[in-house]
């Protein structure tokens, strides 16, 4: 426990300090946590995959996030094209959990072009939100109503959850899950009071980061079955990996990005 304490602290501490810096610091520490998120991926592939090339995925990755720089690649991201590859990886994601199978994980050489499309298309939307109009804010919205679900969801479901969520995650529950969602509101509450920002369209966008962070962690739960691996990795000691820990983060920021700019 003291561990993860001290642990979560520290990751906690660099990311206020990146997160206030923006720009290059913010952008070299969205590329870090992306390859190592690829880098916890394949290490699970390699279990079944021991051939498995990771370099290719890993060009591709800082590509598709340097291009964030460039002037005319950047409003790709922002465009429908921008649009259709985040919502379209995050729709077939989300179909996986429905039919509780991952698929494109089969050979070597998918599974490289699974992982590298996975994090290339996705992370760049953390680096986008915050670099976006009131970025600072919105990307601190969008955090706080992260964590707010995943603790709350968490500490509900062993104070009061009985009904499993989903196989996938024995421990998740559908009390701990609801509230999960109420406190993701709750703290979208405070923040509007606090920051005046306009309330419907906050909590409709609350209610929308607490069901895809609880769907990222999910998904993230049918990776790790599929490869038969309980953490992600051990990078962090008492919290598993990295991917352990932006599961949810992944999943609702494409989306939040589009409804905070307007795009969608």
């Amino acid at each position: 426990m003291i561990l993860r304490f001290i642990t979560g602290f520290a990751l906690l501490g660099v990311g206020i300090v990146v997160i206030w810096q923006g720009g290059l610091w913010f952008l070299a520490w969205v590329w870090l946590v992306a390859m190592l998120n690829a880098y916890e991926m394949f290490g699970m592939a390699k279990k079944k995959h021991p051939t498995i090339n990771p370099i290719p995925a890993y060009l591709f990755i800082s590509a598709m996030l340097l291009s964030v720089l460039h002037p005319t690649l950047h409003g790709l991201w922002n465009s429908w094209v921008g649009q259709l590859l985040s919502l379209g990886m995050l729709s077939f994601c989300i179909l996986e959990l429905f039919n509780k199978k991952v698929y494109a994980f089969d050979t070597p050489l998918s599974s490289t072009i699974r992982i590298a499309l996975f994090v290339g298309i996705l992370f760049p939307y953390i680096y986008l939100l915050r670099d976006g109009q009131q970025g600072l804010v919105h990307l601190w919205f969008v955090l706080l109503n992260i964590w707010a679900c995943d603790v709350f969801a968490l500490f509900g479901g062993k104070l009061v959850g009985k009904t499993q969520l989903s196989a996938l995650s024995p421990k998740k529950t559908v009390e701990g899950s609801i509230i999960g969602l109420i406190m993701c509101l709750a703290m979208a509450a405070i923040l509007i009071v606090i920051l005046h920002l306009p309330i419907v369209s906050y909590l409709f966008l609350s209610l929308i980061v607490g069901i895809l962070s609880q769907l990222g962690d999910l998904h993230e739960s049918l990776i790790k079955r599929h490869f038969d691996s309980k953490d992600s990795s051990q990078l962090l000691p008492g919290h598993g990996g990295f991917y352990d820990r932006a599961d949810s983060t992944i999943f609702a920021c494409p989306p939040s990005y589009f409804l905070l700019n307007g795009i969608l």
